[in-house]
Formats: C-alpha cells, sequence, structure tokens
C-alpha cells in the first residue's frame, strides 16, 4: 500500500469517527440540539457538522424538529435500537435473567455496561412505581446512580480516578454526594458490603441498590444491574434488608452467563 492511499484511508477513518461521534452527541443529549450545539461539542466547524447530519437525516438517523433548527434521533435509529433488542447475542444473555427478576420482584431493573468511561443501559424492565421518573439511557452519572457507584467501586483504582477526574460532581437532588472524600468513603464501603445505593441521589423520590457485573475470564467489572422503586413503595433501608441479597446474586448470574469473544 502506497503512501497515498494510506492518507486517503486515514482521512476516511477520520471521517468516519466523526460522523459517529456526532450521532453518539444526539444519542446522549437528553434533548435535541441545534447545530452550534453540535458543532461545538465536537469541536468542528459547522460546514462538517451539516454535511454529517444531512447525511443522516437522508438515511434517516436524524431528523429535524418541525419548527425548528434542532435536530433529533430519527426511526432508523429507533429500528437499530430495537433490532439489538431482539437480535444481539449480548441481549439474549441478558433478558432471561432480568425478565425474571422482574417478575419474581416486580421492581425497576437497569442493566448497564460499561464503554469507553460511559455507562450504556442496554436493558431495562420498568414498574409502574417509576414510570413518573425520568431515567439515563447513557451517560456519566457514575457518582449518583447504584449502577455507576458498583462500576466505581469494584474497578480498578486508576480506572476509578480518571473517571473521577473527567467528572463535575454536580448537585442532581438533596442527597447528591458532590464532595470527593466522601464519595471514595461511600465507594469502599459499597465494595465491602458487595452492593452500592442510590440514595434519592439522582432524583428525589427514588431509591436503588445496584451490584457489579464481571467478565468472568478476567474479572474486570463491565457494568451493573440495579434493582430501582419509588420512596412509596419502600424505603432505602428496606429496599436494602429486602434485595441486597437477590441484586448480588442477579449480578453474578450475569456474569457467568455474558460471554466476550
Amino acid at each position: 500500500m502506497n503512501q497515498q492511499q494510506i492518507s486517503k484511508n486515514a482521512i476516511c477513518s477520520q471521517s468516519l469517527d466523526q460522523a459517529l461521534n456526532l450521532l453518539q452527541v444526539v444519542t446522549d443529549s437528553d434533548e435535541s440540539l441545534r447545530l452550534t450545539d453540535i458543532a461545538n461539542i465536537l469541536g468542528t466547524n459547522k460546514t462538517t457538522a451539516t454535511r454529517f447530519i444531512n447525511s443522516f437525516i437522508k438515511k434517516g438517523y436524524l431528523e429535524r424538529v418541525i419548527h425548528s433548527k434542532h435536530v433529533t434521533l430519527g426511526p432508523r435509529a429507533a429500528n437499530l435500537g430495537y433490532a439489538f433488542s431482539i437480535k444481539s447475542r449480548l441481549m439474549q444473555q441478558i433478558k432471561p435473567w432480568v425478565d425474571e427478576a422482574y417478575i419474581r420482584h416486580g421492581l425497576h431493573c437497569d442493566v448497564v455496561l460499561l464503554y469507553d468511561e460511559k455507562m450504556l443501559l442496554v436493558y431495562r424492565r420498568e414498574a409502574q412505581d417509576t414510570l413518573i421518573f425520568k431515567h439515563f439511557t447513557a451517560g456519566n452519572g457514575f457518582y449518583y446512580l447504584a449502577t455507576g457507584k458498583a462500576l466505581l467501586a469494584f474497578m480498578p483504582e486508576i480506572q476509578r480516578d480518571s473517571i473521577l477526574d473527567g467528572l463535575q460532581l454536580v448537585t442532581k437532588s438533596q442527597n447528591t454526594i458532590t464532595d470527593k472524600d466522601k464519595l471514595l468513603v461511600e465507594l469502599k464501603i459499597s465494595k465491602n458490603r458487595g452492593y452500592a445505593v442510590n440514595n434519592e441521589e439522582s432524583i428525589t423520590g427514588l431509591v436503588a441498590i445496584g451490584a457489579p457485573i464481571f467478565n468472568m475470564d478476567n474479572m474486570n467489572v463491565i457494568g451493573a444491574i440495579s434493582l430501582d422503586a419509588s420512596t412509596e413503595r419502600t424505603s432505602m433501608a428496606d429496599l436494602e434488608q429486602s434485595y441486597a441479597k437477590p441484586v448480588i446474586e442477579l449480578a453474578k448470574k450475569l456474569s457467568a452467563s455474558m460471554r466476550f469473544e
């Protein structure tokens, strides 16, 4: 391969990375975004961002919001997510265990995986009492979610510190831990007992308990499972007493069933 071909391949790879990053920015956002917002987040110019946006709109992965200059996810993005939920090998490994736990306990269940120092929600079963709450789909809420704290508590300190150094510990509710030293104490407690909690730290009125999922080939933490409930249904203390052991056992079953090439 000559130098010219290598240069072309590098440019194509860079363009693909930029396009996928743009799609990820829109996916991670809780609301529609303007062209200017997208360009600023990506650190690129408006011309490049516009070219990618128009391509994704043409393919149906993005769409323009009526009567505005904003864009949001399109129907092909939903189709891609649905296809993943029914076809992927990973989902076939996760879904039966989570569905069984949901039927047995009737609690909201979230399964997240760790990718590029972000949490990605890959499967959810919503309970009736948590439908009023706005839940995350992807992001960096490591310090205020039960799944996030379970991940931080069981990962190597170097990896944990790298993630924490990139976070701003902002208040989500009156119970959010925004002091790093206090958070580290909480993470140590979580590791010692085998699970983490979210005591109305993300949303007032929502409590959760989470446990880590491991890659059994190398024992690296790769994800977490949480059981969530409203405080109208149960208190944090009662949730821990009743579901600490079940959520740890469920995490162990998921760890054992998930296999990676």
